[in-house]
């Protein structure tokens, strides 16, 4: 039996049938022992196939008659409420909020690109471990979306937290976790739900509002494009910061921004896990994980290969540059348009929708436009290369 290779150490809450922490009785490591009903099991297999820095590991996962055990790693740390307690004599940082949205929204990318919402993103369920890594736990309210809904089946999530989706007036989709996540923001700032008091932090302010538009279509639509805007923000209090030191600057700086703001907006922050922004948005660097940044470094050493042998090809130098241009047009804009290199298809209004009907529409137009274009370039270049390209 599964239960024998792991020993009960203790509760961790006073919850009927909360998580118990365990030991594994070979290897000594710690895990978080969970019970869920039956109807998480295809959902939990999902994610135990999904190992990201910002999410928790699901070491096993056991089907019984009635329920589900989970075991779940288990993080040294604290949950953000305990860390804000701890807090409390210098106050939480602004750099540091940032941080954490960006760690949280890096782990949504992740769940989202498979169609799973957390729906029960909250303080107590975001985790700051010993080493300062940010981990989303907590699955007790995950689902498959599938954008055929009208609205949530079972409607879950926390009450102050949750979007106004949760509450049976349209089906949950990853812009509900959004909408959670800027509300853990104006948490971690002002103390208070936004309904009661709204930052007016100038560099969380424009993030958390957009967040919490109770019109899922004027929210940020992907966790990705949060992503961009909580990098942009980083940038702002990066570039603020570098020119504090300079009295002109800072006369400009301040003549916007109040002083109690200007300072917390400006106060250090211990670690960063951030990559630069460029990084986050090419394809294979986007999650973190080592095997893919191995196989995305190959593609790209692979596909520079291919323009090297084209510009060393038979004819002249416009000859070879017809060539680089038409393996551009005809290989390289379809593949990097299909991965969202760069987020190209962020810009494109097709795709900023959730539903998987316009995203497939969005993908046909494409297909049709990029036909189109290869058409044309072919009917005038085929008179323009040289004779000797021919021979």
């Amino acid at each position: 039996m599964i239960e024998n290779h792991y020993k009960e150490i203790e509760t961790l809450t006073n919850k009927e049938n909360g998580p118990i922490l365990v030991r594994h009785n070979q290897t000594k490591e710690f895990f978080v022992k969970k019970i869920y009903t039956l109807d998480l099991l295809d959902k939990l297999k999902k994610l135990q196939q999904i190992n990201h820095p910002n999410l928790p590991r699901l070491q096993e996962i056991i089907p019984l008659e009635n329920e589900l055990w989970v075991y779940e790693e288990f993080i040294h740390g604290k949950n953000l409420k305990e860390y804000m307690l701890t807090q409390q004599s210098t106050s939480i940082t602004t750099k540091e909020i940032l941080n954490i949205a960006s760690s949280v929204t890096q782990a949504l990318m992740v769940l989202h690109e498979r169609n799973i919402i957390h729906r029960d993103i909250k303080l107590t369920n975001i985790m700051i471990s010993n080493d300062q890594v940010i981990k989303l736990i907590d699955f007790d309210a995950v689902r498959l979306y599938d954008g055929k809904k009208e609205q949530d089946t079972v409607n879950l999530g926390t009450m102050g937290y949750a979007a106004p989706e949760h509450f049976g007036f349209a089906e949950t989709d990853e812009r509900s976790d959004l909408y959670s996540l800027g509300v853990v923001l104006n948490v971690c700032d002002s103390h208070e739900y936004p309904t009661k008091k709204l930052s007016t932090n100038p560099y969380l302010a424009p993030i958390i509002t957009k967040a919490i538009k109770l019109d899922p279509s004027q929210r940020f639509q992907t966790a990705k494009e949060m992503q961009l805007a909580i990098q942009e923000q980083l940038d702002l209090l990066t570039e603020t910061k570098k020119t504090a030191t300079t009295p002109i600057s800072l006369k400009k700086v301040t003549s916007s921004v109040s002083e109690p703001a200007f300072k917390e907006a400006t106060k250090p922050l211990k670690s960063s896990s951030l990559k630069p922004k460029i990084i986050t948005r090419i394809p294979g660097f986007r999650s973190n994980i080592y095997w893919k940044k191995i196989i995305a470094l190959f593609g790209y050493l692979f596909i520079l290969l291919c323009y090297i042998i084209l510009a060393s090809t038979k004819g002249n130098a416009i000859d070879r540059l017809l060539e680089c241009v038409n393996f551009t047009i005809m290989m390289i804009a379809p593949l990097f348009f299909f991965l969202n290199f760069l987020g190209v298809q962020d810009r494109l209004p097709f795709f900023r929708s959730p539903k998987r009907s316009s995203k497939i529409i969005g993908y046909l137009l494409f297909i049709v436009v990029w036909f189109i274009i290869v058409g044309t370039f072919i009917e005038i270049t085929s008179g323009l290369y040289s004779p000797e390209y021919y021979k």
